[in-house]
């Protein structure tokens, strides 16, 4: 995959800082593939200050903001503006990852997008993903973590060919029906729209109000063929150490929240879920604290935000309603919704005819 390397964001997220860069040689196939739809390469370089005779130096490396200055300018000038799923089917035949590995050994589609979700700085740092399920299926969201301008379209597409086309290979080679699966993007529909439904084989919704992939809840339910427990637990070490040498704070936070969703009904304390993520707690308390948070705010935000959700479900019990939450018993649950909302659990439901 082509990969941008510690890309740090600034605290209000407006742009990456220019020191940060990657290898030339990561951008070379998008240039080949770009000149070979007859794109004019120096067109293609103008305004970022790459010259054609970089391409010849050994170890070359560019800025973040080169990287992305040419991008925007593929997209300008590409005729084809499905060449960033081109080139993401290509990454996928070519590259056999950290993270591609580790997903791969995942028990079924559901999981896959759980641990793509957690490990998404080992995908693309210009993006961030948020997973979530429910009965009907699940959503996986992708957010931008800073203005991409014109590149957007292609940092979204080029995702969704790498998931699309992992996706194929680890579920056998099986092709998505529009039944199980949809993909969602906010810009308009592009003159050539043919090969978006072509390639991907299920509904391509333009002018959405979020860049997502949906999932019939069928397809997350389907089985990795090469599903492998104990290959599972040795990629997660080296996917977490790696993750911890080059995610930003704003990532760490992410990651936390994540666990803390995925694990509140198991009470996990800081020192668990810094275990997890193979930092001290020291360096997790540090990070939470530049965000202005603490681990105890963040279970207690995630508890409130459930309780809402499955109060309202009147075949869940207050005593499994607690459970669910992690805590110990109904009247510690009660005391805590009493402190949120200003009257307990019951008195929520009869108001509310549940």
């Amino acid at each position: 995959m082509i990969a941008m390397k510690h890309a740090y964001l600034e605290s209000d997220r407006s742009f990456l800082k220019e020191r940060e860069s990657l290898s030339l040689s990561l951008v070379k196939p998008l240039i080949k593939i770009l000149m070979l739809d007859q794109v004019s390469l120096p067109a293609l370089l103008e305004g970022t200050g790459v010259d054609v005779e970089d391409f010849t130096r050994p170890g070359k490396r560019i800025t973040n903001g080169q990287y992305h200055h040419l991008v925007a300018n593929a997209c300008r000038l590409s005729k084809d503006t499905s060449f960033a799923l081109r080139l993401g089917e290509q990454s996928c035949l070519h590259n056999d990852g950290l993270l591609a590995g580790r997903i791969m050994s995942s028990e079924n589609v559901e999981q896959a997008m759980e641990l793509l979700t957690r490990y998404q700085p080992l995908f693309s740092q210009s993006l961030k993903f948020e997973f979530s399920v429910d009965e009907n299926g699940g959503v996986l969201k992708l957010l931008p973590l800073f203005d991409l301008g014109e590149a957007l379209p292609y940092f979204i597409e080029y995702a969704f060919s790498v998931i699309y086309s992992l996706g194929r290979f680890f579920l056998g080679g099986v092709h998505f029906t529009q039944e199980e699966a949809e993909f969602h993007v906010t810009y308009p529909k592009p003159a050539s729209s043919d090969f978006y439904q072509e390639f991907l084989s299920v509904p391509v919704r333009f002018n959405s109000d979020a860049n997502r992939i949906m999932f019939s809840r069928e397809l997350l339910d389907m089985p990795l063929i090469f599903s492998d427990r104990e290959s599972a637990k040795t990629r997660d070490r080296i996917c977490r150490a790696r993750v911890s040498e080059i995610a930003p704070d704003n990532t760490v936070l992410d990651r936390v929240k994540f666990i803390i969703h995925k694990d509140i009904q198991s009470d996990l304390s800081l020192e668990q879920v810094a275990e997890s993520l193979c930092i001290s707690p020291r360096t997790l308390r540090r990070h939470l604290q530049l965000q202005r948070t603490s681990y105890k705010t963040l279970v207690e935000a995630e508890r409130k935000r459930l309780s809402l959700a499955k109060i309202k479900k009147p075949e869940v019990s207050i005593e499994n309603l607690a459970i669910s939450l992690g805590y110990a018993d109904a009247s510690s649950f009660s005391r805590a919704f009493k402190r949120w909302y200003g009257v307990s659990p019951k008195s929520y439901r009869e108001a509310l005819g549940c």
